[in-house]
């Protein structure tokens, strides 16, 4: 299996296929949490995950590497917030030594348009805190899949 970033989205499927694991993460990377959300590679449908809260990149790493065992996930498509900041996100990433294939998708707006949508469902600003990053990490997943 192929690990690191992919540059395609066919590599990216081509290894997750030779993981023999049908199960993908989206993750919205953030300085205290990050959204995860999760599909499916064969029904894709993304569906808001988890919010992992950190205190640093190790504490992160030993996080994922847990929820990536327990869902049998095969790669990792990563929200990459600006083109210029590829480089240091895939360090970020590699650093943490999760031994799987990812790619990154555009996350511009997420956010936002996670917070929009909460909104218009009536969620208070409190609690659409509290969810709004695994609500981007779906938008996240969903633009990728719409993509394969």
């Amino acid at each position: 299996m192929q690990e690191g970033l992919c540059e395609k989205i066919s590599d990216f499927l081509n290894a997750v296929q030779a993981s023999g694991k049908d199960t993908i993460f989206a993750l919205d990377l953030g300085g205290r949490k990050v959204g995860v959300a999760k599909s499916n590679l064969s029904l894709k449908i993304p569906v808001p995950f988890i919010i992992i809260e950190y205190k640093n990149q190790t504490d992160l790493s030993q996080k994922l590497k847990t929820l990536i065992k327990e869902n049998l996930v095969g790669g990792l498509v990563i929200g990459l917030p600006k083109e210029d900041l590829k480089s240091k996100f895939a360090k970020f990433i590699s650093e943490m030594q999760l031994e799987m294939p990812f790619i990154f998708e555009d996350e511009s707006y997420t956010t936002k348009m996670a917070n929009e949508m909460l909104s218009r469902a009536g969620m208070k600003r409190k609690k659409r805190n509290e969810v709004d990053d695994k609500i981007s990490a779906q938008i996240i997943l969903n633009s990728f899949l719409q993509k394969t």
